[in-house]
């Protein structure tokens, strides 16, 4: 099953790199991302994946949809984990 991968690295994203942000100053945010990230790579794309799906129909801004589907790639839910982890 492939995923689709934003089209552009989550650093050039600037709602990702606010989206950590706040997850460093917000620790119900923070724990929230975490409790996320921490699940079984599967488990974290099923939700992610269901997630988006809801985004896309809500209409959210596509650069949060972007943001958000970053997570779904293991190396950059690690990398976010260390992050939110050194606060």
């Amino acid at each position: 099953m492939q995923h689709r991968q934003p089209s552009r690295s989550p650093g050039e994203n600037e709602t990702f790199v606010r989206l950590i942000e706040i997850a460093q100053e917000d620790g119900q945010v923070r724990e929230q991302i975490l409790g996320l990230l921490r699940l079984a790579p599967f488990q974290r794309r099923s939700i992610l994946n269901t997630q988006l799906d809801q985004m896309r129909l809500q209409g959210a801004p596509q650069e949060f949809i972007e943001a958000m589907a970053s997570l779904l790639d293991d190396a950059v839910a690690e990398r976010v984990i260390f992050l939110l982890k050194t606060v």
